[in-house]
């Protein structure tokens, strides 16, 4: 017998036939005996005397890594692309490792077809793609030290793999570099390399810098001439920006790990046998955001999705994320590709803040339902609010997946905006502040059942309508009916407001173009844009029968920037604003699948599209804002945050505490200010949610 690295891995054996006899290929470590029957069984099938048998060794792990240890590969030189690969394994401390690469790539397929040799003849199974990487790597005279996940870390033992993954962040970091794996040229069929390569060049070289100015805070501006400059000289390139194009869309790009792994060192790209500078990839992104900007061409919008965008700095300064909070970096990296769902939690922890490292503790023994939940309840303890739950995606074109509770959001999808009144996270000053439930922490934490999480609050009180679309069509169809109808009251009898002036505030959520509050400035202000604008068309009388003739007056009655929000709404005047006229915003742009709604007492306000009349709403202790539960059975599912006027800060909680306290004239609302550090003096209501 003759021992080859060159065999096929197998527990069993297929014999082939040849004139010297039957060959047989076995992996050493099994079982002899069935060896020996499947020897005789083929000799006799093929009708010889004769067998050559090969058998490998199975490259075994041993011993878990010690802690704060890891392994890394010796990657043997090799002067033809086909040559065998061949490597030792070595482990080693952490701090003291020799200087080595890190290597960033997608792994594929689970199947592992190919193999590396280690450790003098024994071999271990890789995927195809780690097979491409390591081959196109290696040097042709020096040896190169490289740690790859899949094979410095025994896949097989779940406590080592949580061990690794906890310090995978560092892994990367420590790195001398880490070498980015994108995939062969052939990987992705009929791509043109020399048009791709040849745009590269044009935005790497023959690029001018146009006067650009880039303020790392705010956006791309040009000076004088600089925007023609660079469409004219993009014009003459764009043949070639689709093949260029490709490089982005390979799954590198939106794979869960690749952020960390590119975020924490120097980096290497590798297409093919291709090496580019992490700078350069860096640059060719701003350069096209420079086009696109400067141009206007959706050719180029691809490269505004944030999954491409957040693999580089630029992205997260320019969108105001703070790229070391966790849940920054979830609304960021939302999406992310993996077989393991909690990976889009975990991939992030090595990128964190200390303290996110220190609450989340990878374990894939754990199903990701629960991660996820853990999750949220650890960034409603830091941020001190519920705003995570504006991160759950509601619209009537996306189903949120029954595998998870309706309070978790589901990470592995990549959703385009929907209705959200908060933000989660650094970015939240997008928002305008509002405090339905004063300064109030959240109480919330899960139960023994570890899906379900446990708010308390005050019912503010149940839908009775809602329109029947988003749009503006909707919008004044639902309006018109109540107002004809008298449901709609010329004064608004929570805030004594007239009704036109509420619908502009319920239709903007109250926020102007600069995250404020509509004023009687604003209002004013709002009423001569349409005096101005009905003069300067001489706009007809208001046809309430007639919606083609409502769109006909939205086309032309655009607001200046600073008097609504967000800038895209549309606002039309129905009738006369001294009797029962109305101003409704579209803002189905801005704030997309929002519907305006009814209660049972009569407010006013907005709730997420799969929200429907029978709901519950509610103001938590900790939350912002109101929220949309649905009773099933003794408990209730989320539905979605909800604009109701009148009730944004504070006024639901002074409500209950009147119905308990008969001497509370609320005049005095401090107290509310004072609730994040006294106890609240009015019994709240338990809500479970599921």
């Amino acid at each position: 017998m003759s021992n080859s690295s060159n065999s096929t891995s197998a527990t069993g054996a297929n014999p082939s036939t040849r004139k010297d006899g039957a060959i047989l290929q076995f992996q050493g470590g099994g079982d002899y005996a069935a060896m020996e029957a499947q020897i005789i069984k083929a000799m006799r099938e093929q009708g010889t005397s004769r067998c050559r048998i090969t058998i490998t060794r199975a490259y075994e792990y041993g011993s878990a890594l010690p802690a704060s240890s890891i392994r890394i590969l010796q990657l043997q030189p090799a002067t033809e692309i086909n040559d065998p690969l061949c490597c030792r394994i070595i482990e080693t401390k952490l701090a003291s490792a020799p200087a080595y690469k890190a290597l960033s790539y997608v792994w594929g397929s689970d199947v592992k077809p190919c193999k590396i040799t280690c450790d003098g003849g024994k071999t271990l199974p890789i995927t195809t793609n780690l097979d491409a990487a390591l081959r196109n790597l290696r040097s042709e005279n020096d040896e190169l030290l490289l740690w790859a996940d899949s094979v410095c870390i025994n896949q097989k033992d779940v406590d080592e793999v949580n061990t690794q993954v906890r310090m995978m962040g560092d892994i990367y970091r420590n790195a001398s570099c880490v070498a980015i794996w994108l995939g062969d040229w052939e990987d992705y069929g009929n791509w043109n390399v020399e048009k791709a390569f040849n745009y590269l060049t044009f935005l790497l070289k023959d690029m001018p810098f146009f006067e650009e100015v880039r303020d790392a805070q705010g956006p791309i501006s040009f000076g004088d001439g600089a925007r023609l400059k660079v469409h004219m000289i993009a014009q003459q390139h764009e043949a070639d920006f689709g093949e260029f194009e490709k490089l982005f869309r390979r799954p590198w790009f939106s794979r869960a790990w690749t952020y960390q792994e590119s975020a924490v060192a120097k980096e290497e790209f590798y297409c093919g046998p291709v090496k580019i500078p992490g700078i350069a990839i860096q640059t060719v992104v701003d350069r096209v955001l420079t086009i696109y900007k400067a141009t206007g061409n959706n050719m180029y919008s691809s490269f505004y999705d944030t999954r491409i965008q957040s693999m580089f700095f630029h992205g997260f300064y320019q969108m105001g994320y703070d790229w070391k909070e966790l849940d920054d970096l979830l609304n960021l990296r939302s999406g992310g590709g993996s077989s393991k769902p909690s990976d889009i939690v975990y991939s992030l922890i090595g990128v964190s803040t200390d303290y996110w490292r220190s609450v989340i503790h990878p374990d894939y023994r754990k199903p990701f339902q629960e991660v996820y939940a853990e999750t949220m309840i650890e960034i409603i303890r830091k941020r001190g609010n519920l705003n995570i739950l504006s991160a759950i995606h509601l619209t009537a074109r996306y189903q949120k997946s029954p595998e998870l509770p309706s309070w978790t959001p589901d990470w592995r999808q990549y959703h385009e905006p929907c209705f959200r009144l908060t933000h989660s996270g650094t970015k939240s000053g997008d928002f305008r502040t509002f405090a339905a439930s004063g300064s109030s922490k959240p109480k919330a934490a899960l139960n023994l059942d570890p899906l379900q999480l446990t708010l308390h609050g005050v019912v503010l009180d149940t839908i009775s309508d809602k329109a029947t679309q988003p749009s503006l069509v909707g919008h004044w169809r639902w309006v018109t009916e109540n107002l004809l109808t008298g449901v709609l009251p010329k004064t608004y009898k929570f805030t004594g407001e007239p009704i036109d002036e509420v619908l502009i505030k319920v239709t903007s959520n109250d926020m102007t173009q600069d995250k404020k509050r509509f004023d009687s400035a604003s209002i004013s202000a709002l009423h001569k844009e349409i005096e101005d604008y009905g003069s300067a068309y001489a706009l007809p009388p208001w046809r309430p029968t007639d919606p083609y003739h409502i769109l006909d007056m939205s086309k032309l009655l655009n607001l200046r920037p600073g008097l609504t929000a967000p800038s895209r709404s549309k606002t039309l005047y129905l009738g006369d604003k001294t009797s029962t006229g109305i101003v409704i915003t579209e803002f189905h742009s801005g704030y997309p699948d929002a519907y305006l709604m009814m209660t049972h007492r009569g407010i006013i306000g907005t709730i997420s599209s799969v929200a429907e009349p029978g709901d519950v709403i509610m103001v938590p202790v900790g939350g912002q804002v109101p929220i949309v539960l649905r009773p099933v059975g003794d408990k209730f599912t989320f539905q979605g945050e909800s604009y109701c006027h009148g009730f944004m800060d504070g006024e639901a909680f002074i409500e209950a505490r009147r119905k308990v306290d008969k001497t509370f004239d609320g005049d005095d609302v401090s107290w509310l200010e004072r609730l994040h550090e006294e106890s609240i003096l009015f019994p709240m209501d338990e809500f479970v949610l599921v």
